[in-house]
């Protein structure tokens, strides 16, 4: 198997985030990316180059709209048979491991292991407002923000050779006997956990859904400033739906009163990812290992740089 675990995602013009998602994820034991371009002004392909040049990303363009399941599919057909696992999601979407069955970890990999005999594993959001911020702030998004509150809304990471075709951006269908479970190895076969019964939400989920994020959580970076989500609905939504209605600022300005408890689960990721981001952009001649090498060697730690350029 050539890579234990990759990510896919689809994208239109916000080729200035990629670099960060990147690193972030490098840095907690994805190895690969399946980027697919949707259109976008300036050609990611360009963007990522010193990423490409290292053999971590792969990118696609795609002109049809929507673009999600076309994309995902394709990844699955692609470039399946070469990964153990693929995580499906957006670039501001950050899977951030937490504990393991020995205690706390830093590495997705170690996670994935207890699930192996499973479809998929679904890690629940945590989903971020703007921490009060009008524009972009300068740095890492992942420091810049804070305030959040949790989501039964789920997405998934998935081994290709049991998934049947991607059916929604939140769940793959799978081969049978194979399905999707939380951490709690309770099957989850749709795009929320816990499911909701009859399709109605049940009063309990706050609640309950906390019990599903002491593994893993999915940091969901929504909104971020005013101006980028002004942004976002000029974009539109990959999956067809369309966010440019100017009354979704309102709706913006409403959620962010939703937006009540502080989430630091990710910020010790930050200093790994900023020197990580700053060494591939700058161009640096030498690179540590091959990623996946490391991770074989040393699957406790991330991957950290070699100081030899």
């Amino acid at each position: 198997m050539k890579h234990r675990l990759a990510l896919c995602t689809v994208h239109k013009d916000e080729e200035s985030y990629l670099p960060e998602w990147i690193c972030y994820h490098l840095n907690v034991g994805v190895e690969h990316f399946y980027i697919y371009d949707n259109n976008s002004a300036a050609p990611t392909a360009e963007a990522l180059r010193p990423f490409i040049d290292r053999g971590l990303v792969t990118v696609t363009p795609i002109a049809a709209f929507p673009s999600l399941l076309l994309s995902y599919n394709d990844c699955l057909a692609r470039f399946g048979p070469s990964c153990r696992w693929i995580g499906f999601c957006d670039c501001d979407e950050f899977f951030v491991p937490k504990r393991d069955r020995h205690g706390a970890c830093h590495w997705l990999p170690q996670i994935l292991e207890d699930y192996e005999a499973h479809g998929g594993l679904v890690v629940n959001w945590m989903e971020f407002g703007s921490s009060g911020l009008l524009t972009r702030p300068e740095g890492l998004q992942l420091e810049a923000f804070r305030r959040c509150r949790i989501s039964d809304v789920v997405k998934t990471i998935a081994q290709p050779a049991r998934i049947s075709e991607a059916l929604q951006s939140h769940f793959m269908g799978y081969r049978a006997p194979h399905h999707a479970v939380n951490e709690h190895h309770e099957a989850c076969p749709a795009g929320r956990n816990p499911p909701w019964p009859g399709g109605v939400q049940p009063p309990w989920v706050d609640e309950n859904v906390r019990r599903m994020m002491n593994k893993a959580q999915l940091n969901h970076y929504f909104l971020r400033s005013r101006a980028e989500y002004e942004q976002k609905m000029l974009r539109g939504a990959h999956d067809g739906g369309r966010i440019d209605n100017p009354l979704r600022i309102a709706w913006w300005e409403e959620s962010e009163k939703l937006y009540t408890e502080t989430d630091d689960a990710i910020v010790r990721h930050a200093g790994a990812t900023r020197e990580l981001m700053e060494h591939v952009l700058r161009g640096a001649a030498s690179d540590p290992p091959l990623l996946g090498d490391l991770a074989r060697r040393e699957p406790h730690i991330g991957w950290r740089l070699a100081t030899t350029d």
